[in-house]
């Protein structure tokens, strides 16, 4: 895959790969697929966005808040801070909440 976007995806293609897997690679030779599960948004006006990502790792994966390089076929490598926010039978949950100022 590409090198990381210069540019963050916006909150709509995020929310268009809800469902879609992201490769994580953890070493040159360990990598392991996130799940974006979830794309909400918390706060939406003329001046700024912000909104949650929410990822399912698979339920063995270290439970480690990290800036993880992600790649998806549609938007590209990205890294993100991602803390991890419970776990259940089907995996651990990892969440990163996007800051973005439309205008000053």
């Amino acid at each position: 895959m590409d090198s990381p976007q210069p540019t963050m995806p916006t909150r709509d293609a995020f929310a268009a790969a809800v469902n879609s897997e992201f490769k994580v690679s953890l070493t040159d030779d360990d990598a392991v697929q996130f799940t974006l599960v979830d794309c909400k948004t918390v706060l939406s006006n003329e001046r700024q966005e912000c909104y949650s990502l929410l990822f399912r790792a698979p339920a063995e994966h270290p439970v480690i808040q990290e800036t993880y390089l992600l790649e998806n076929d549609n938007l590209g490598s990205v890294n993100l801070l991602l803390v991890p926010v419970k776990g259940d039978e089907t995996g651990i949950y990892f969440e990163a909440v996007m800051h973005h100022l439309l205008q000053q």
